[in-house]
């Protein structure tokens, strides 16, 4: 059965950017509970951001948010993908959505960043990272360009052959062997 193209890519990036949009929800709940001078203190430090976290007993349910997404995009992708190296790819589009979908959604929900050097939370699971704007669009690019590599080296169709029973690659194989 040869896999649609069009299927793995819209759903792939359909799944991304809808999870960037939920984490950008609950970037927006955690700002309303936790007070904005609170924030400005942690501006890049990531020991006080976990803190802070932990603080208003969030740290938890974070982490279990984030475990929860990314679970999520490995799934879709097991199922969507069947090939392992487009699953591969399929996975780091979706994540690479992910971050840039949550980038986009609270620039556009609450006008945040505001430039590029802002600090964001990339992740606080396993282990806490806040990192610069910048740095999360450049994972989102090489995540990105990661996918197309492996999607253009995988590339080549494999079609049944329904007298051999084999499939094309393999049979100009064997008759490269014979030769």
């Amino acid at each position: 059965m040869e896999e649609n193209n069009d299927r793995l890519v819209i759903t792939t990036c359909a799944a991304g950017l809808i999870c960037g949009f939920i984490d950008a929800l609950f970037t927006i709940y955690y700002r309303k509970i936790i007070p904005a001078s609170q924030w400005a203190l942690t501006e890049g430090n990531t020991t006080k951001i976990k803190a802070l976290f932990h603080k208003y007993n969030l740290l938890w349910s974070e982490q279990a948010r984030e475990v929860a997404i990314w679970l999520l995009l490995l799934l879709i992708t097991v199922i969507i993908a069947k090939q392992s190296k487009r699953r591969w790819a399929a996975f780091l589009t979706s994540v690479s959505l992910w971050k840039a979908g949550r980038l986009l959604s609270l620039y556009f929900l609450i006008d945040w960043p505001r430039n590029f050097t802002s600090y964001d939370i990339l992740s606080l699971w396993p282990y806490a990272s806040v990192v610069p704007i910048w740095t999360i669009i450049a994972f989102c690019l090489f995540f990105s360009a990661a996918a197309y590599l492996i999607l253009k080296r995988s590339n080549t169709p494999v079609v049944k052959n329904q007298f051999a029973g084999e499939t094309r690659s393999k049979s100009k194989k064997k008759r490269k062997q014979n030769i």
